[in-house]
């Protein structure tokens, strides 16, 4: 799964990046959870915030949208919450990295993953477009997953699907509708370089949002630190699970 990012770049630079069209407000992020607003590239290089968990269109309230911040890519194309963003309106998400929880001898390690060779990742995407009663619009998003590479697998069994800077426009093409032509962005390697180093467990309550979170921290000395204790009664449920760095 891919619940935890962080976009170290202000919005100005994710734009300019990304060679959008559109320019946003967005000031660093180093925590961000699900249902947080977060920039998306759309078709025509339209960048705009999107909050972090898709709303269908058919939705009753945007509440659906908690759990899925989410959508695998071997089932998007049939489940009814994401196929039609999946043939129509896929979307582009930059971060610096994301975090991960490993699960080791009964306890969780949480590990910030990043590009090696550039400043951002590129997250394969679907949003979408929900109004409420009263006419308001509300723009919502998702990550897309995939099982790991061999060397990713040793933290987790899932991994964002990644892009490269030359596959966003055909990834972002309206005319794209064939499945199985999509699926093939969801299933080739990684266009890039990843790295990962482990991190404090502070990553692990939302209430921590501050640039030493994705430090790597002294692995040999993680015994004798204390683990943070969070007071988890103030986060919502869904928080909670993504803190504790539950499977997808």
């Amino acid at each position: 799964m891919c619940g935890r990012f962080n976009i170290k770049t202000p919005g100005a630079e994710i734009a300019q990046s990304l060679g959008a069209q559109t320019a946003i407000e967005f000031s660093p992020n180093y925590n961000i959870p699900p249902t947080t607003p977060i920039p998306a590239l759309t078709a025509g290089r339209v960048l705009r915030l999107h909050r972090w968990g898709l709303v269908p269109a058919w939705a009753k309230d945007p509440s659906i949208g908690a759990r899925m911040f989410n959508a695998r890519s071997e089932t998007a194309a049939s489940k009814p919450s994401f196929r039609a963003a999946y043939r129509r309106r896929r979307c582009v998400v930059p971060a610096s990295g994301y975090y991960e929880w490993k699960r080791e001898n009964g306890r969780k390690t949480p590990y910030f993953i990043y590009n090696s060779e550039a400043p951002l990742l590129l997250f394969a995407g679907l949003w979408e477009r929900w109004e409420t009663p009263e006419g308001e619009e509300l723009l919502s998003a998702t990550v897309l997953t995939r099982e790991a590479t061999e060397e990713m697998a040793s933290v987790h069994h899932r991994m964002p699907v990644l892009l490269a800077p030359d596959e966003i426009d055909p990834w972002l093409a309206p005319e794209l509708q064939n499945t199985d032509e999509i699926a093939r962005y969801c299933e080739a390697e990684p266009p890039v370089t990843l790295a990962m180093h482990e991190v404090s467990s502070r990553v692990g309550s939302v209430r921590n949002n501050d640039a030493t979170l994705a430090d790597p921290v002294d692995s040999s000395r993680r015994s004798a630190a204390p683990v943070e204790q969070t007071n988890e009664s103030d986060e919502p449920p869904l928080l909670r699970m993504v803190r504790a760095g539950d499977d997808e």
